[in-house]
């Protein structure tokens, strides 16, 4: 009798797979709603329905429960990951003819504790996570006598898993919790914008069903990632998180998504960085070059100013004539090597230096420069009056002058 149950779950399984074709608007937000003979709920750890099975009915009929489950917003059968529920999914079946069972989710079958009842549930092994509950009744159910089942669901995910439910030879008499779904997982961040060079520390505020009580540092992402460091997080409720972080000096500005994932959903928000507040600047070493040369210059950088990706076309000297062969090298994000060729007839004076990084500009000033002439040699050296000279450099220069009347040694 149990494997011809379960081939007739299999034929009622066609109709709820017509329930299950879920959208991907869908959300997660705790609702239910019960109808004659299917039902539909998303979130809360416990589901309570009861159903109503009304005589007249014949010894051997039954009553067919379906309930299957699965992520919510998917849209495609057999949904990725394997909508199998976890160990702790406990399954309560109570009569108003008295007698209660719990069954895990691998099944089972109750043939003493109800009266004149056989109460048979299993997984059905072709349709991820859809189970089947068969109530067959023994003896007749007299017209007029109504019989009431409750099946209770414990241990669910808070959010994020919706439950169909399709019933054969009876009707859906209550379901808990109800309402209606009030959106999809949102995040919301407080207060903003984060600036680079600092410590960011926001509250994040929850709705749609998503718990941010057992969030783990591993399902929190911030994307992109660079210059973030030391995540942490604190004062978890399931409705808000205090979030912080750390910023570099010298991250980028721009737009972040931040992304938090409980066990079931996830929910993303955008939120703005701002640059660290600083001058851009760059100086010069040397800042004198000469004609008639090819000079090697070391620029280094203040205040963020990126020099990693600087290229040819954006250095300038103004004015820039007599000026050839401009080459980068030697990128890093604080310096650069800089060279170029200065012409014999170049223009003497200051040149003004511009190097543009496509987020920003920053000069310096060098001069260019004729090179100094030798200097003179110094004049012949004479010994003066009333003295002679005893020795001479051979130029013309006495070396050492002693008075007249002394004798030279």
């Amino acid at each position: 009798m149990m494997l011809n149950s379960m081939r007739r779950f299999r034929n009622v399984a066609t109709a709820v797979a017509l329930l299950s074709i879920w959208s991907i608007a869908a959300t997660a937000q705790q609702s239910g709603t019960v109808l004659h003979d299917s039902l539909t709920i998303l979130g809360g750890p416990t589901t309570v329905m009861e159903v109503n099975i009304a005589g007249p009915k014949g010894a051997n009929s039954e009553t067919d429960l379906l309930l299957q489950f699965g992520p919510d917003g998917n849209s495609r059968t057999n949904p990725v990951p394997d909508p199998s529920l976890s160990d702790a999914v406990r399954f309560t079946v109570s009569a108003s003819i008295g007698g209660s069972r719990d069954f895990t989710t691998t099944g089972g079958a109750e043939t003493q504790l109800f009266s004149n009842k056989i109460v048979a549930f299993a997984p059905v092994d072709d349709a991820p996570g859809l189970y089947a509950l068969s109530i067959i009744h023994r003896q007749d159910i007299l017209s007029g006598t109504t019989e009431t089942w409750k099946v209770q669901v414990s241990g669910l995910p808070r959010a994020g898993l919706r439950m169909i439910a399709s019933l054969r030879q009876g009707t859906f008499r209550s379901l808990m919790p109800t309402g209606v779904s009030q959106g999809p997982p949102t995040i919301t961040l407080a207060p903003s914008p984060v600036v680079a060079g600092t410590m960011a520390t926001f509250t994040v505020k929850a709705s749609g069903g998503i718990d941010l009580s057992n969030v783990a540092l591993s399902r929190v992402t911030i994307a992109p990632n660079d210059g973030i460091s030391n995540l942490s997080l604190g004062n978890a409720t399931p409705d808000s998180i205090v979030l912080s972080f750390n910023i570099a000096n010298c991250t980028r500005p721009g737009d972040r998504t931040l992304t938090i994932s409980d066990s079931n959903v996830s929910a993303s928000t955008v939120f703005p960085m701002a640059a660290m507040p600083q001058v851009p600047g760059i100086s010069v070493v040397p800042n004198r070059v000469m004609v008639s040369s090819t000079s090697s210059l070391n620029v280094t950088s203040t205040g963020c100013f990126d020099l990693s990706d600087v290229t040819p076309s954006q250095v300038s000297l103004n004015p820039n004539d007599g000026i050839s062969n401009l080459r980068v090298t030697q990128l890093a994000p604080s310096s650069l090597g800089l060279s170029f060729a200065v012409a014999g007839n170049a223009s003497l004076g200051n040149r003004r230096l511009v190097i543009d990084n496509g987020d920003a500009s920053a000069a310096a000033v060098l001069e260019i420069a004729r090179p100094s002439p030798p200097p003179r040699p110094p004049p012949p050296h004479h010994c003066g009056a009333g003295q002679r000279c005893c020795e001479d450099d051979g130029e013309g220069s006495c070396t050492m002058c002693i008075p007249k009347t002394s004798q030279c040694r």
